[in-house]
């Protein structure tokens, strides 16, 4: 019975070994992945970037529990088994898992980024089908495990403002007639009027000559290290140590058009489309729409498309505080709380078991979930099914399933992310 229609499956999720990624063991993505595999050796000088749960073709799981199913695809068995996907979310999203759910550890800065919305995204798959894989969106939402930064959607105008007069060698870049258009733009000016005049900055930065920006950017460092480095702001320490990433990229101008954004254990920001964004270390468990659809412009050896990014952007200007998602207590579960955007694909909640707490178990949802071990380690039980969940254990939980856990060592604390989508009917 439990292998014919299982309560849940242990998956084996997919790790990529991207070059921002950490190294070795210090990567939290390849940490939990060899915690829970046996299999699995670390090697000390590979760059292990982002561990995948669910079901993307880019970088599908595999389940490994119950016997009988191990070594499926995923996505192959959600095909035969549309009932664990929940009637209503198997109707919406056309049978599919509407989310990918991700574990980043990030040792250097990503791309200057942003992903289209689903129209543009269409678009660009039509058209460049090997560049944008995927016709579908990607809003995603990040939570950190620890310290991290990032980069995400434009500063205010005047702090832009500020920034492009204190800098001669952006101004440079940027040309007499759009550092005047930025400069001179009074306090009283209407949205519309600051939208079009970054729109115009932004965009000329980011077509700007390569050859200039190279130079600006070197005369840019050579100041900026010649003042003591006590005196530093965030932002020159920051350029100085993404040219060294970055030699003469353009990207390295960016931070002083973008928020750049600090996030302690547990703080979250919400990307959705057409904002710029990235990420520039830390490690974090991140969840998406299911696509991997990427809009690049600098900071990256990849494919960059300018034009698209500055043609999609919403030049949207605000402090990062429209980005942050508080967490919600759940109103059915003791420990945990929901961090949930204003989109319809997922909800992340974060499951925090203080020590001493006893057994405990996670409510059943109308739809899929994806639950990852962090720390601690528990027995579960759903139906006639049950598994030893310790750190890196990845479960997908069909809906309609209550899980029971009973920890080990009561000792100790258990932290769980669990991915999920909820749909009214």
């Amino acid at each position: 019975m439990s292998s014919e229609k299982p309560p849940f499956l242990v998956l084996s999720p997919a790790l990529q070994t991207y070059a921002w990624g950490k190294r070795g063991s210090q990567s939290e993505a390849c940490s939990l992945k060899a915690s829970a595999d046996p299999d699995f050796v670390i090697d000390a000088n590979q760059t292990y970037a982002e561990l995948w749960m669910g079901t993307h073709k880019k970088g599908p799981s595999v389940i490994r529990h119950p016997q009988p199913l191990a070594g499926t695809l995923l996505s192959d068995w959600l095909k035969m088994n549309q009932w664990a996907l929940g009637e209503v979310v198997a109707t919406e999203f056309g049978g599919e898992l509407p989310f990918l759910f991700k574990v980043l550890s990030v040792n250097q800065a990503l791309s200057i980024q942003a992903h289209p919305d689903k129209t543009r995204a269409g678009e660009l798959h039509s058209r460049a089908p090997d560049k944008y894989p995927d016709a579908n969106h990607k809003p995603e939402m990040v939570i950190a495990l620890r310290e991290f930064e990032g980069m995400c959607g434009f500063r205010p105008f005047s702090e832009i403002q500020s920034w492009v007069v204190a800098v001669p060698e952006l101004q440079q870049v940027l040309g007499d007639k759009v550092t005047e258009a930025v400069a001179t733009l009074g306090e009283d000016a209407s949205p519309e009027d600051q939208l079009s005049v970054l729109r115009l900055a932004f965009s000329s930065l980011m077509s700007a000559d390569p050859v200039a920006v190279r130079g600006q950017l070197e005369a840019l460092v050579k100041r900026v290290r010649a003042i003591s480095s006590s005196s530093l702001s965030r932002e020159e320490q920051l350029v100085c140590q993404l040219d060294q990433l970055y030699p003469g990229d353009v990207g390295c101008f960016c931070l002083f058009f973008l928020n750049v954004v600090p996030l302690s254990r547990g703080g979250s920001l919400f990307l959705p489309a057409n904002e710029p964004h990235c990420y520039l270390s830390g490690d974090v468990v991140e969840c998406m729409a299911c696509s991997d659809n990427v809009v690049r412009a600098g900071l990256t050896p990849k494919f960059k498309d300018k034009d698209t990014l500055c043609d999609m952007l919403t030049y949207t200007s605000s402090t990062p505080d429209r980005f942050r998602v508080a967490p919600q207590k759940d109103k059915q579960s003791e420990f945990s709380e929901i961090y949930d955007p204003p989109i319809p694909e997922f909800a992340v909640a974060r499951v925090s078991v203080p020590a001493g707490a006893g057994d405990f178990s996670l409510p059943p949802l109308q739809g899929p979930s994806i639950l990852l071990v962090v720390e601690g380690e528990a027995s579960l039980s759903a139906g006639e099914l049950s598994y030893d969940a310790r750190r890196g254990v990845v479960l997908f939980v069909s809906a309609q399933t209550e899980v029971k856990f009973s920890p080990v060592d009561r000792d100790q604390q258990i932290l769980m992310y669990r991915a999920y989508c909820q749909l009214q009917s």
